[in-house]
């Protein structure tokens, strides 16, 4: 458990270098995926909640919060000792990002206009909530599609049990 500890403190230390906590939050799926494939299968293409909706700071630390409890050790348990240890790895710089609040939006794509006062362009949080409606609405028509089967395959084999 030591070597594994030490390659993955290695991995993790060399991904997370030099960038900030948006883009590691934004990175955590693709880099980490053991980790994050359960979460991502539930949601079903949806939004990501350990990612950030904009650069503000309550966007960053509500998905910061969100990240923690998908990596967080205890929930990857049942996983195994080395996604365990990954969680484990990734959970610690995270939290050490997290902590450098001056660093949060480093290697993000722009500033917004919170982190950039002189800035005219105001953030984009309403082209982000109606792509989030537009999600959430695509989501709710696919689980009610998918309800509509299997109440159609329900109601299809009480038809041939009530024929027999």
């Amino acid at each position: 458990q030591q070597q594994l500890r030490q390659v993955m403190n290695s991995r993790a230390a060399s991904w997370a270098r030099g960038k900030g906590l948006v883009v590691l939050l934004r990175e955590l799926e693709e880099q980490w995926p053991r980790i994050f494939s359960g979460p991502a299968e539930a949601l079903e293409g949806g939004i990501r909640p350990w990612e950030p909706e904009d650069l503000s700071d309550r966007a960053i630390s509500r998905a910061y919060k969100r990240a923690t409890l998908h990596v967080h050790p205890d929930r990857c348990a049942k996983a195994g000792v080395s996604v365990r240890i990954e969680a484990e790895e990734v959970l610690k710089l995270l939290t050490h990002a997290h902590a450098d609040k001056d660093a949060w939006r480093k290697g993000a794509d722009a500033p917004t206009a919170e982190t950039n006062p002189f800035s005219a362009e105001q953030p984009r949080s309403h082209e982000m909530a109606a792509a989030q409606t537009a999600n959430a609405h695509a989501a709710a028509a696919h689980a009610a599609a998918a309800h509509a089967d299997a109440a159609r395959a329900a109601a299809g084999g009480a038809a041939m049990r009530d024929a027999v």
